[in-house]
């Protein structure tokens, strides 16, 4: 059984490539960093019909609009693709269900209930972690994504954010100051009655067109 493994760390590419060389004998696991460069080699393997029988990624802090993208190039080929991920928010956990994912695994579960998610995935039944499942049941309110209202520069800002950049790399890139960034980032917010997370599921849900978005 052929696996690819995205993961953003070497030392936690080691850890799951362990977890499932314990789990089974029969399994090969490549590990890459990047869901980009996951892609193109999930293209390769396609043109090749030599394709991996399983995916797994975690949902990556700087790459997160990319990671969505890789699980839904996963589903629309069919290849089962594993979340195993730090990452719990609600949000987060109903947008990688939502691309496609079959089974969300989170890594703050113990090692027993980690293998055991695995081996439940990899006998191709959907799983949801204890702490994912608790997680989900929880609903604080009826919130479904929207249409944002933004100005040209929020919208800007929003796009870059959702790409992965920080404010920073942002501030140092376009030469913007960084309160500048931050009261804009505030007043999206504010405007739109959301939280951060809610923000960039909007985006996701509704996404804009921004031209000319670097000149500009």
């Amino acid at each position: 059984m052929k696996i690819l493994n995205i993961t953003s760390t070497d030392i936690l590419q080691s850890a799951i490539t362990d977890v499932f060389y314990c789990t089974r004998k029969d399994i090969h696991v490549d590990s890459i960093e990047s869901p980009l460069h996951a892609i193109a080699l999930l293209e390769s393997c396609l043109a090749k019909e030599t394709m991996y029988d399983m995916v797994v990624t975690d949902l990556q802090c700087d790459n997160r609009k990319l990671s969505f993208d890789l699980i839904e190039f996963c589903f629309h080929h069919r290849i089962p693709i594993i979340v195993l991920s730090f990452i719990e928010s609600k949000t987060s956990v109903n947008l990688a269900l939502k691309f496609g994912a079959s089974s969300y695994i989170s890594l703050f579960e113990t090692i027993e209930t980690i293998r055991f998610g695995l081996i439940e995935a990899l006998s191709k039944n959907n799983y949801i972690s204890p702490r994912i499942d608790l997680i989900l049941s929880k609903s604080t309110d009826n919130w479904e994504p929207h249409p944002l209202l933004l100005t040209s520069s929020e919208k800007k800002l929003l796009y870059y954010l959702s790409k992965g950049m920080t404010m920073k790399e942002i501030s140092d890139t376009y030469n913007i100051k960084d309160n500048t960034l931050r009261k804009q980032r505030r007043n999206m917010l504010v405007k739109n009655n959301c939280s951060y997370e809610k923000l960039l599921a909007c985006f996701h849900e509704f996404p804009f067109v921004v031209n000319d978005i670097v000149e500009g």
